[in-house]
C-alpha cells in the first residue's frame, strides 16, 4: 500500500483545485473489432489507448447489438470489484433484458479488471491491495475512459446514453454523473442507474462489513494512514456536487439489509437527490443480493427503458 506522501505526488493537484478533479482523456481514436452473432444479435470489442500522466494502457469495452433496430439507445454497463467478466460465458441476464428491448449494450472493462489485470494478479486485487491509492487513480481512470465511450456512442446514435451497475459500478456511475457537471452535454449520461450504492464512500470503504472483515483501519494504521487521512481524500472518492443527470433521469436500487454499502447511506443519498418513488426500487436483500436479484428483478431496469424510452419520446 501508497504512504501518503506517494498518494499527494500523484494526486494533490487534483485534491486542492490545481488540476482537474476527473480530467477528461485527450481525443483519441477507437478500434472496432469485427461482429459475430451473438445473443440476440451480434457482439464485438471496443479498444483504445488511455493516455495520461499516469495511465498508457488499452481500454477494453464489450459491445452487444440487437439485430434489426435502428438508432438505439445504449447502456454503458460498469461491473462490480474483483468481477473478471471474460469469465463469464455470455452477457449478463440482466442486460440482456435490455437487449431485448432494443439497447446496445456496452460492458466497459475497469483498470485492473480483466484483460487489464497484470499477469500474475486476479482481477481488482491491485485496486484493493493499494487502499485508497488505488481506488484514486480507478475511479479517476474509468471516470474519463465512460466520457471516451459515451463520445463515441453520440458520434453513431442520436440516441439516449445510459449508465448504470452494482457496486463498484454503481459507485463509478455516481462519479460519471457529478463529473459531467463540468463536461459538455454531449459528454453527459442521459440516465443513470446505481445498485447497492452509498452515499459515503468513505465509510463504505474503512467500516462497511467487508472493510471490518479484513482490518482495514488496522491495515491502514500499519502503513501509516489513520481514518482522517482517508476522509481528507473525500472529494476524489465521491462527487461533491449534484449529478448532471435529473433526479427524474436517476433509478436506485437499494439492499435493506446491505451492510457492504450500508443501506441508510444509499437512502440518505436518494433523499438528497430527491429520488422520486418510482424511481426507488428498496429490496429485502444483502449487498451481493440485490446484485444477483436483477436476474430475476427486472422492475429496475425497465423503469430506466422507460425513462430512456420518454426522452426519444420528446
Amino acid at each position: 500500500m501508497p504512504v501518503r506522501a506517494t498518494v499527494a505526488e500523484r494526486h494533490g493537484a487534483r485534491l486542492d483545485g490545481a488540476a482537474a478533479a476527473f480530467p477528461p482523456l485527450p481525443a483519441t481514436t477507437i478500434d472496432v473489432s469485427r461482429k459475430v452473432p451473438s445473443t440476440l444479435g451480434h457482439e464485438y470489442w471496443l479498444r483504445f489507448r488511455a493516455l495520461s500522466p499516469r495511465r498508457d494502457e488499452d481500454v477494453w469495452a464489450h459491445v452487444y447489438d440487437q439485430d434489426g433496430v435502428t438508432d438505439p439507445s445504449s447502456l454503458i454497463s460498469l461491473h462490480g470489484i474483483a468481477m473478471e467478466t471474460d469469465m463469464w460465458k455470455q452477457i449478463s441476464e440482466p442486460d440482456v433484458e435490455l437487449l431485448r428491448h432494443g439497447f446496445h449494450v456496452i460492458s466497459a472493462c475497469a483498470p485492473r479488471h480483466a484483460r487489464r489485470t497484470p499477469t500474475g494478479c486476479y482481477g481488482g486485487q491491485i485496486v484493493m491491495a493499494q487502499g485508497p491509492f488505488g481506488f484514486i487513480e480507478l475511479f479517476e481512470a474509468w471516470v474519463g475512459e465512460i466520457a471516451v465511450l459515451i463520445g463515441w456512442l453520440r458520434q453513431s446514435s442520436k440516441a439516449s446514453v445510459a449508465v448504470a451497475r452494482h457496486s463498484l459500478g454503481a459507485l463509478t456511475t455516481r462519479l460519471v454523473g457529478g463529473a459531467a457537471s463540468g463536461r459538455p452535454v454531449h459528454l453527459r449520461p442521459d440516465a443513470i442507474a446505481l445498485t447497492a450504492i452509498s452515499g459515503d464512500v468513505v465509510e463504505t470503504v474503512l467500516r462497511g462489513s467487508v472493510a471490518r472483515a479484513l482490518g482495514t483501519e488496522h491495515v491502514l494504521g500499519e502503513h501509516g494512514w489513520s481514518c482522517d487521512d482517508v476522509e481528507s481524500w473525500h472529494s476524489l472518492l465521491e462527487p461533491q456536487a449534484q449529478p448532471a443527470t435529473p433526479p427524474d433521469r436517476v433509478v436506485m436500487v437499494l439492499g435493506a439489509a446491505d451492510t457492504l454499502t450500508p443501506y441508510s447511506g444509499g437512502a440518505a443519498l436518494a433523499e438528497a437527490w430527491e429520488i422520486p418513488p418510482q424511481n426507488m426500487f428498496i429490496r429485502p436483500r444483502g449487498h451481493f443480493t440485490v446484485g444477483f436479484g436483477a436476474y430475476n428483478d427486472t422492475a429496475p431496469l425497465l423503469r430506466l427503458a422507460e425513462i430512456v424510452a420518454q426522452l426519444a419520446a420528446r
